[in-house]
């Protein structure tokens, strides 16, 4: 199930939990952006979120008809001078950008609350979907409150969540995005991996794409070494 976080009532209750959050925590500045294992990076310029804070664990939520949550808390860590990051000139955060700080900040949950392996575990984001009523700006903190609702545990380690994405500037609402996230172990994505692809092709085999001598890179082989 799908909430509306962009209601009034909720955003209202979230900036009061926000606001509170803060007055707490007065040294939220010094955040440090969080290690690229977390964000499942391997170059730290591609990094754009900070070390992570947990603001509620397990509670009931009246504005989201009740609903067990867990809430963290950090800040956007852009490199605007990563030319992966932020390709062309902005004067805003593009809405793609705003994404992927959500997809970062999402996995590194996954790795630091939910018990989830640096190793051995891959993820698939099956649903994304997002709502941006403001432009985001660059110069500006930009803050991110994590709402995660639907958590399941297999074996003590996290399997699913749907997880929304709040974005604040000076305590305005700016929009919001999320997804559906589901954690399998190696072996059992790659059964999940080869089933889909075999729905596809004959075999799980892959013919090199060429463009003159050199071949696109490609990670499929892990297919076999997972």
């Amino acid at each position: 199930m799908q909430y509306d976080v962009s209601n009034e009532i909720v955003i209202e209750r979230i900036k009061q939990v926000l606001s509170d959050f803060k007055q707490k925590n007065p040294h939220l500045s010094n955040l440090f952006k969080i290690s690229r294992e977390f964000a499942h990076k391997t170059n730290d310029e591609q990094v754009i979120i900070s070390d992570i804070l947990e603001i509620a664990h397990n509670q009931h939520l009246d504005v989201l008809e009740g609903s067990i949550v867990s809430i963290y808390y950090a800040q956007a860590r852009p490199n605007l001078r990563c030319p992966v990051a932020f390709d062309h000139p902005l004067d805003h955060y593009p809405m793609l950008k705003l994404l992927e700080i959500g997809r970062q900040l999402g996995i590194a949950v996954c790795h630091k609350f939910n018990h989830v392996p640096l190793t051995g575990f891959m993820f698939i984001v099956n649903c994304i979907f997002g709502d941006f009523n403001k432009f985001t700006e660059l110069d500006i903190p930009l803050e991110l409150i994590e709402i995660d609702i639907g958590v399941k545990y297999k074996k003590g380690i996290l399997s699913q969540k749907v997880s929304y994405f709040m974005f604040f500037q000076k305590g305005a609402f700016l929009g919001y995005g999320g997804g559906n996230f589901s954690i399998f172990p190696n072996m059992i994505y790659k059964e999940l991996r080869i089933f889909s692809r075999c729905s596809i092709l004959e075999n799980i085999g892959w013919t090199k794409t060429e463009r003159g001598d050199i071949a696109i890179p490609t990670n499929i082989d892990l297919l076999r070494e997972i």
